[in-house]
């Protein structure tokens, strides 16, 4: 290893299932509105929200729009995104089902084609 180069910094992989409820759970109770569809987001922190076909009007200090590519909140709060955009490139993912044997992070490339591997904190593969 060339001394004039600095070691390899280290990254840990968590599943998205699992740093999602890492974050709720250190959440109090009563923090968290999950699967309300939000109408409206202002800057001031009001948020209309239709939950089980009641709406409110609630007050936040932080909204994720995880709503997806076609998002509403994105096209509300930021009217002048262009959109959606194809990248040239489409992408399969998944994790394994039981851990695997991975020794360390893999990146294949291809003519066309890429294949990549790493491995998550619970050993089991993405």
């Amino acid at each position: 290893m060339d001394p004039d180069v600095p070691p390899p910094v280290e990254i840990r992989l968590v599943h998205r299932g699992e740093l999602w409820a890492q974050l709720r759970g250190a959440l109090p109770d009563g923090a968290l509105v999950a699967g309300a569809e939000v109408r409206a987001v202002s800057l001031d922190g009001r948020v209309d929200v239709v939950e089980h076909g009641a709406e409110r009007t609630e007050r936040a200090d932080l909204v994720v729009a995880a709503d997806g590519l076609r998002s509403a909140v994105r096209g509300q709060l930021w009217p002048e995104y262009p959109g959606l955009r194809y990248a040239g490139f489409t992408a399969w993912r998944g994790v394994t089902a039981e851990p695997f044997p991975l020794e360390a992070a893999a990146e294949t490339w291809g003519r066309g084609s890429e294949f990549g591997a790493t491995i998550l904190m619970d050993r089991h593969v993405y």
